[in-house]
């Protein structure tokens, strides 16, 4: 079939029908990757944090976590299914949901002449790139935000809901607003879209200062000192991701065509990374939106007219995804053993009233807390504060390390003070401190009376990989 209005062959890669075959292909090749594994600890802690304020509890009090309210309230509608099918399928149903409204107004909104081989990468990149970290808020900013990226739209609802994606998108986080700025750049002026944005950003942080002001007066105000030790902070990881996406972009800006539209999606790749450097964390997943925009950017000028910006970005495009392969590595033959540990802590868990972590890091505590009827008793996932504590100890942070002690011993008791029946406590506080010096956070934590008190109950029990079991007497 013919399209008289631009005498192009319309047949069925231009369809709505070629749209749905991505989806569904997506749908099903993510699940099936996502399945043998269990879901990240970040994205079933989150969940459960929704979960639980939706039930009165009142987020940077009876639940604690370092991020701002949108971190947990993009998995509301997760946390609202899970009543009907438990939390680990609702998860990953309410991801492959935002995948599918994504790449269904991605391909509404990007130039036709480039549409089909952008939706398809990015079908490809959430189904293969970063399989550890699917759900995860960096996911969601490249879902939320692609739409709009593309351009505008003539068509007015689809305009409102690429606006309000984009908006939930690029208020994440922060840092989030670094690619919203850059993108905007590429805009001759205020649209649609662009008041969707700022209304849903201005009605997010309307409802932080009315709902959320425990967490904005108190708990924010403890947890900013402590933010910065958290994290690998690779500075080398960093420079070594960062390098490629400029990189790419550079050479096929430079030696391409302009396209219309095109070119949100290099201010996105470029803005994204900008944000991972200037948050100076490390951690990989960090770069999803950074190399999905890049993906999307590359999978247009595949449609370049001019021959060498077209081969460039067919040999880019198959450098990232080698180098995403690595990524995808550890996850796949499972480096860090958790289809084993996990159902063994499972055992354990299943068998006991109520259990709590003693850890700095959200993993095992999480997922491992969404998969059992025992209730986790714990605060948070992780203790907020140790981690602060150790570095600015060791010389490698910068804060008041006597008030971060206190932090970190009074979530301890008030979490222990709970009585959990059974307690499961890392051994390997160095490797998520970041830190050379040998660390042994129990007897840490024994130092203070009021917990020494509490852990009198308890008796050993056990070990679980690298985890130790303590059962209450």
């Amino acid at each position: 079939m013919t399209d008289i209005a631009t005498g192009r062959h319309s047949g069925f890669w231009e369809s709505w029908k070629a749209c749905g075959l991505v989806i569904a292909v997506t749908a099903a090749a993510t699940l099936a990757i996502q399945y043998p594994g269990y879901l990240n600890h970040d994205v079933a802690y989150l969940t459960w944090v929704a979960d639980r304020v939706m039930h009165g509890a009142v987020y940077g009090r009876d639940v604690y976590d370092i991020n701002p309210p949108l971190s947990f309230l993009i998995y509301v509608p997760a946390a609202l299914l899970a009543q009907f099918m438990g939390f680990d399928p609702a998860i990953r149903l309410w991801t492959v949901a935002v995948v599918a409204v994504s790449i269904a107004s991605l391909w509404q909104t990007a130039d036709k002449s480039y549409r089909m081989p952008v939706v398809a990468a990015l079908g490809i990149f959430v189904a293969l790139a970063f399989p550890r970290e699917f759900g995860q808020r960096e996911q969601f900013a490249l879902l939320l935000c692609a739409p709009y990226t593309a351009g505008h739209t003539p068509r007015r609802g689809l305009a409102v809901l690429n606006g309000v994606m984009a908006g939930i998108g690029f208020a994440l986080k922060p840092y989030f607003l670094i690619p919203l700025a850059l993108i905007f750049l590429t805009r001759r002026r205020l649209r649609l879209e662009e008041v969707a944005i700022a209304a849903t950003g201005t009605t997010y942080a309307i409802s932080i200062i009315l709902f959320f002001q425990v967490y904005l007066t108190e708990y924010l105000p403890q947890t900013g000192a402590s933010y910065w030790t958290h994290g690998v902070n690779s500075t080398s990881a960093i420079l070594q991701f960062s390098f490629l996406v400029p990189a790419f972009v550079g050479f096929i800006w430079w030696f391409s065509a302009p396209q219309p539209g095109r070119g949100g999606f290099a201010m996105a790749a470029l803005g994204f990374t900008l944000a991972v450097v200037l948050h100076n964390k490390g951690y990989p997943y960090h770069f999803i939106p950074a190399f999905g925009f890049l993906a999307l950017y590359l999978a247009a000028s595949l449609r370049n007219s001019r021959t060498l910006a077209a081969w460039a970005s067919a040999l880019f495009l198959t450098v990232e995804a080698f180098r995403l392969s690595a990524l995808a590595i550890p996850w796949v033959v499972d480096v860090e053993d958790r289809r084993t540990t996990i159902p063994a802590l499972l055992q354990e868990i299943n068998r006991s009233a109520s259990f709590w972590v003693l850890t700095n890091y959200n993993y095992p505590a999480f997922p491992t807390a969404i998969l059992t009827q025992t209730p986790f008793v714990g605060l948070s996932s992780n203790n907020n504060f140790f981690s602060a504590v150790a570095a600015i100890e060791a010389g490698m942070g910068e804060g008041d390390a006597e008030a971060l002690a206190r932090l970190a011993r009074d979530q301890a008791v008030k979490e222990l003070e709970r009585k959990p029946d059974l307690v499961i406590v890392t051994t390997q506080w160095n490797k998520y401190a970041a830190l050379e010096t040998p660390l042994d956070g129990l007897a840490w934590f024994k130092r203070d009376e009021r917990f020494r008190s509490q852990w009198a109950d308890y008796v050993f029990a056990g070990r679980v990989g690298s985890f130790e079991l303590y059962r209450r007497r």
